[in-house]
């Protein structure tokens, strides 16, 4: 017996801009740690890099809603010279996805791409030129964002990082 749900064809899930207040945030931190913790196996980030990193204005969040309106996912970016100051020239034109989790039990049905696509939206909205992100190697993901962003990818290398082998890509929005 499969753990995983078959979506109906005409399921409609939504994808919406949070913007951070201290309500907005006490209405989502739960269901936020919950995907964090299952999507990750218990090693995601804490409340304390989420609220930090959801209570900075230049974030972009995404919230990814099922078709009964339950949080599944999300996915952020912030510009690059948050986490590497010395990029501070790069602050309006390049942004990295800091964090993409969905449910294990929502993931692979390309939800990835709805949730991402809405993030690459706002950045082009507000000019950003490029997006960095590092994606997980061993299980498929890095390969996947590598087919999905074929012709935009500016650079592509290999890493090791705390989370185990990762991707990293500059991709051009």
């Amino acid at each position: 017996m499969s753990l995983v749900k078959e979506l109906p064809s005409n399921a409609q899930f939504t994808t919406e801009l949070f913007q951070f207040t201290p309500q907005n945030w006490d209405s989502i931190e739960q269901d936020l740690l919950r995907i964090e913790d299952l999507a990750f196996e218990g090693k995601g980030y804490s409340e304390e890099i989420f609220r930090k990193d959801f209570a900075r204005p230049e974030a972009i969040i995404v919230i990814l809603r099922s078709p009964d309106h339950k949080i599944i996912g999300y996915s952020y970016a912030l510009p690059v010279n948050i986490e590497e100051p010395e990029r501070e020239d790069e602050k309006n034109e390049t942004a990295n996805i800091d964090s993409t989790a969905i449910l294990p039990e929502f993931q692979g049905k390309g939800l990835v791409g709805t949730l991402v696509g809405r993030v690459e939206d706002e950045l082009r909205k507000r000019h950003f030129k490029f997006l960095e992100r590092e994606a997980a190697a061993y299980n498929g993901y890095a390969d996947s964002i590598q087919k999905h962003y074929q012709g935009r990818i500016l650079d592509s290398h290999d890493i090791e990082s705390k989370y185990g082998p990762q991707r990293f890509f500059r991709i051009s929005l």
